[in-house]
């Protein structure tokens, strides 16, 4: 039945509604519920401030394998360009809340040479409205034989939330190079299809939202 638990002058826990059913509301000092229990599971109000640093929001996405005719960043010392490269991940993403940061991570993206020519393995991440690439990744250059360079690109960065839809996108820079192939087992003069890395989760996107 209907009813409110007072203490130091305080109502702290309020019912509205039938015995064995309604409402039940845990309140604060100001008269604000920060808890509500409606019989199918509790919620808790905005009027809860929870620490800074934590994680509102985790979305994860896979980066597909697959072949291109690519092109090269420009090898100088600029930052990268959302025009420059090959885009081999897109994704349209809307913040929770613009008042957050956002820690991207890019995971285990594994690339393998698909012709004789020396580059190493490298990439950037991008943010649509900025052309200006928000994170550089540089792999490790590792040669298996003279027609099979490789590398892991792995890395995270932290940005400001924004409002709205926005697309983050990782761009390859090394132009030769394809996504989640592996090396074969029959002398290792081609990339292979191995292991169901173009649907199984390997090559991974991280958003998580912080507030």
């Amino acid at each position: 039945m209907p009813g409110t638990l007072n203490v130091g002058g305080h109502d702290i826990i309020t019912h509205t509604g039938t015995a064995g059913a309604g409402t039940i509301n845990l309140v604060d000092q100001a008269g604000s519920t920060i808890l509500t229990d409606s019989g199918s599971g509790m919620s808790i109000s905005s009027n809860v401030a929870f620490p800074a640093g934590h994680v509102i929001k985790t979305s994860e996405y896979n980066i597909p394998r697959a072949t291109y005719t690519a092109t090269n960043f420009p090898v100088d010392d600029t930052i990268p360009q959302i025009t420059e490269g090959t885009e081999i991940f897109s994704q349209s993403y809307t913040p929770s809340s613009a008042a957050t940061n956002i820690l991207i991570r890019v995971n285990n993206l594994f690339l393998i040479e698909t012709s004789n020519i020396a580059d190493a393995t490298y990439g950037a991440l991008f943010i649509s409205g900025d052309t200006d690439a928000k994170l550089v990744l540089l792999g490790t250059y590792s040669g298996t034989d003279v027609n099979s360079h490789n590398g892991n690109l792995s890395g995270e960065v932290l940005v400001p939330s924004w409002s709205g839809a926005k697309t983050i996108s990782f761009r390859k820079g090394s132009g030769h190079h394809a996504v989640q192939y592996f090396l074969g087992s029959g002398g290792y003069s081609a990339a292979t299809t191995v292991y169901g890395l173009g649907n199984c989760p390997s090559a991974t996107v991280v958003v998580q939202e912080i507030a």
